[in-house]
């Protein structure tokens, strides 16, 4: 279960970012999560551990999985002699064997449900992020703030379901995107703000489209947006579109 710091941060950022309030944070996981590569959170003994489906991880059961509060007890296991038979060995240390896959380094407060990390304040569920503080469903994501559902994403603050991205303030759905803010739904732009629907440009202001429209426009279209958007989330607890479908033919 989140901590209070960890609701109160996505809430929040939520309302930066749609003008609403949005909790409790797992009723929005699945969603979070969609557009990243597949990894799962598993409850062990004592703890939770956060798993992906690639490398040697996808070859591990769940079941095999513990938490890195159980590491000590785990260590202290022993195989019963079964003869010199190398074959029954690898049987037994096969039903015995369980693997923790956390690495944790550094000064860590109020972490939860994650896996290799370092450096980490008020975190839940986050899979190999670092020197973040206030996140959640993070993945290979580095010094981040208030960010929510991010992929390879570094330098952010207040920012949900952004990707391979760099130095983004106040930023939604945003893919391959460096010093923007304030802008959702953009692909390989730098320089951004205050930008909807946006690709490959630099330097845009109030723009939609890779068009400038000023700054009443721009906020009247935003508001339209954030209304259908606020009212998709508050009810199915999810949004259809992604800066990786809104483009696609027909209706996401």
């Amino acid at each position: 279960m989140a901590s209070q710091a960890i609701e109160e941060a996505f809430s929040s950022t939520a309302k930066l970012l749609f003008g609403r309030s949005l909790s409790p944070i797992d009723a929005y996981a699945e969603w979070l999560v969609r557009d990243m590569p597949n990894w799962r959170v598993i409850r062990s003994g004592r703890g939770q551990a956060a798993a992906p489906h690639y490398g040697f991880f996808k070859y591990v059961p769940d079941a095999k999985i513990a938490a890195f509060e159980e590491f000590d007890e785990i260590g202290k296991k022993r195989l019963r002699p079964v003869g010199e038979n190398p074959l029954s060995m690898a049987t037994e240390f096969g039903n015995q064997v369980e693997y923790v896959v956390q690495v944790i380094e550094g000064a860590n407060l109020d972490v939860e449900g994650s896996t290799l990390y370092k450096n980490l304040v008020n975190a839940y569920k986050c899979l190999g992020s670092f020197n973040s503080k206030a996140v959640g469903f993070l993945s290979w994501s580095d010094y981040n703030e208030h960010c929510f559902g991010l992929y390879r994403t570094f330098h952010s603050k207040s920012s949900m379901k952004c990707w391979h991205s760099d130095k983004l303030a106040r930023c939604f759905e945003m893919d391959g995107c460096n010093n923007c803010s304030d802008a959702m739904f953009c692909h390989n732009c730098e320089n951004l703000a205050h930008a909807l629907f946006c690709f490959n440009s630099d330097g845009l202001r109030y723009a939609v489209g890779n068009v400038e429209v000023g700054k009443e426009k721009f906020e009247k279209i935003r508001g339209k947006m954030l209304a259908e958007i606020v009212n998709k989330l508050e009810k199915d607890k999810k949004l259809d579109w992604s800066i990786y479908n809104i483009g696609a033919r027909g209706k996401p």
